[in-house]
């Protein structure tokens, strides 16, 4: 008896099991690389301008000491326009301040967390976390 000279089907499912693994091995390191390739650029893209948003930020008029406040702006970049959106929360204040001599001071002061989204396009990139000390006189100097 003669004995073709073909594969059995044995041998061809274990050579697919064996490329589809390769395969997926294969996709998922693509995939890893295309994600930071992703992070890389947005991380670029910000910063350049990480300056100028914390300026922005530093600069919102927080005089009242609300209690939430937002604000957006949008930044031009190399890499196109940059929205910026803020969102400033209170989370500790409005207190008096004490002077060096534990005595009560003229200012209140509250302290807020900051969070501020970034958006290239539709694309939303890593958020800037951040705090502000806001204050407020709320008595007059004394007259000496």
């Amino acid at each position: 008896m003669r004995r073709s000279r073909g594969f059995a089907l044995l041998e061809a499912l274990v050579a697919l099991v064996i490329v589809a693994g390769v395969g997926a091995a294969l996709f998922a390191l693509i995939n890893t690389g295309l994600q930071n390739l992703a992070k890389a650029e947005a991380h670029v893209a910000t910063t350049s301008v990480q300056p100028q948003i914390l300026a922005w930020v530093k600069s919102a008029d927080l005089s009242e000491l609300p209690e939430n406040q937002e604000s957006s702006r949008v930044f031009q970049t190399s890499a196109g326009e940059i929205e910026a959106r803020a969102e400033y929360q209170r989370f500790q204040g409005p207190t008096f301040a004490i002077t060096g001599s534990g005595a009560m001071g003229i200012h209140q002061v509250a302290l807020y967390n900051v969070r501020v989204s970034l958006y290239l396009g539709s694309r939303r990139l890593e958020d800037i976390l951040t705090r502000r000390v806001a204050s407020k006189q709320v008595f007059d100097e004394p007259t000496l």
